[in-house]
């Protein structure tokens, strides 16, 4: 059977410089010099073995032996209910607070029937808020695949995650995440949606049972409302839910009219891949896969999601290896599931540095592309501004911009027992700088 190796080695370092202020003006400048190296290494070793087997009647099965080994149980775990993750627990203010439950609905055949309904901010908790938790929680039991999930207020995704795969005893869970970011969109009623596809049949018995509360704190002297955007744009699809679902070669985009008085901007980026890209950091190049289609998976070991402005490369997202609850093998996430996979957490990609060409008053189209794609992905993104509030106009323009659309991926392939092995490697190293007049 084929042996399947995770990539031995990534880094990424990451620089930001400030260029010289610019005498004779009153300007807020902003500028970004981003490098990231990666090199990757997968190693695909085929193999054939047999077993022989030889079957008895009834009969003629001898007693145990005292001398036997045990049998050993499938799996040892303890603490399956409510499992831990390696993140640390979200920080709650001691302030007076409120707590909406704003969805209960079971999930049953849910495949394109998301949950729908509004988010209205409680009047006896009005604002301004010191902190606002989103807290998603459920239970299963039975046999049901892991399934992704993610839930939109305002158009924009506040939560991505994915659930736990249960067993007959059942496992409730619940993941919290601070979504005071999106404090423009929760001052108002908002419509939500929340989705979460899932399949009931004799074989896949589970039904989710899903339970959503947004907790507002209230800000005092002690805990002032912290900082956020002037406004958050989604990117989100027309459609409901919002994610994008791109298969290989397909790009997201969406038109956006930006704020005249734009002085930063932050992009928000969710991806993830399904299919045989659920497993991207381990599949290889395609010719070999094909070699072997019940056992590997194509495209190579490397994956970005880049994001371009009016068609011009302006910033890359390269995906973390998120394993699902059914990945792999399921005992290892028992009781502490994988990184990011309760909470997905997102990408943030500054798209400051061309900000100066942003605010004409003009739609501009930003573009989500995943590179390297070898099956579909899940990619969607929110936009957060901050603007002037002491001038209707600013004004800039892009300095430099050495960002590509080529990763410069180099595969190579050698011999190796029963199989090959195969080297990949690919090299970022990008500058975007702009200047913005305020």
């Amino acid at each position: 059977m084929p042996e399947r190796i995770p990539p031995s080695s990534a880094a990424a370092a990451t620089r930001w410089r400030i260029p010289p202020h610019r005498t004779g003006r009153s300007a807020a400048v902003r500028a970004l010099r981003r490098t990231a190296r990666t090199v990757l290494t997968t190693v695909a070793v085929l193999a054939a073995a047999t077993a022989g087997l030889t079957a008895a009647p009834a009969s003629a099965a001898t007693p145990d032996r005292a001398d036997s080994p045990t049998a050993s149980p499938s799996y040892v775990e303890s603490g399956y209910q409510d499992p831990v993750t390696a993140l640390p627990p979200v920080s709650r203010p001691a302030t007076p607070h409120c707590s909406v439950t704003v969805m209960r609905h079971d999930f049953a055949n849910s495949y394109g029937q998301p949950y729908t309904g509004t988010v209205t901010p409680p009047t006896a908790c009005p604002g301004p808020w010191a902190k606002v938790v989103l807290t998603w929680s459920g239970s299963v039991a039975g046999r049901q695949y892991d399934r992704l999930a993610g839930v939109w207020i305002g158009g924009a995704e506040v939560l991505r995650t994915s659930t736990p795969e249960p067993d007959d005893d059942g496992i409730t869970w619940h993941v919290d995440k601070d979504i005071t970011s999106f404090t423009p969109l929760l001052r108002g009623p908002q419509p939500l949606v929340a989705d979460l596809g899932n399949i009931v049949n004799s074989t896949y018995t589970g039904v989710y049972h899903m339970t959503l509360t947004l907790t507002y704190y209230q800000a005092d002297r002690r805990h002032p409302a912290p900082a956020v955007a002037d406004r958050v744009l989604p990117l989100s699809g027309d459609a409901s839910p919002g994610w994008y679902s791109l298969s290989p070669g397909q790009s997201a985009t969406k038109s956006v009219t930006f704020p005249r008085n734009l002085v930063h901007a932050r992009l928000e980026v969710y991806t993830r891949g399904g299919g045989c890209d659920e497993q991207w950091f381990d599949a290889v190049p395609s010719d070999l896969a094909s070699q072997y289609p019940d056992y590997l998976c194509g495209g190579g070991p490397y994956r970005e999601v880049q994001v371009s402005v009016d068609g011009r490369p302006a910033g890359l997202a390269q995906p973390y290896p998120v394993v699902y609850s059914g990945g792999i093998v399921p005992t290892l996430w028992r009781p502490v599931p994988a990184v990011d996979q309760f909470l997905t957490l997102p990408y943030d990609i500054d798209l400051t540095p061309f900000s100066g060409l942003l605010v004409n008053g003009r739609p501009h189209a930003i573009t989500l592309t995943p590179y390297g794609a070898a099956d579909t992905w899940t990619v969607d993104g929110t936009l957060f501004l901050d603007t002037d509030h002491h001038a209707a106009r600013t004004s800039g323009t892009l300095t430099r911009d050495t960002l590509t659309a080529d990763p410069q991926v180099s595969t190579t392939r050698q011999p190796a027992d029963g199989g090959a092995a195969v080297h990949v490697s690919a090299t970022r190293d990008w500058t975007t700088e702009g200047y913005l007049d305020t």
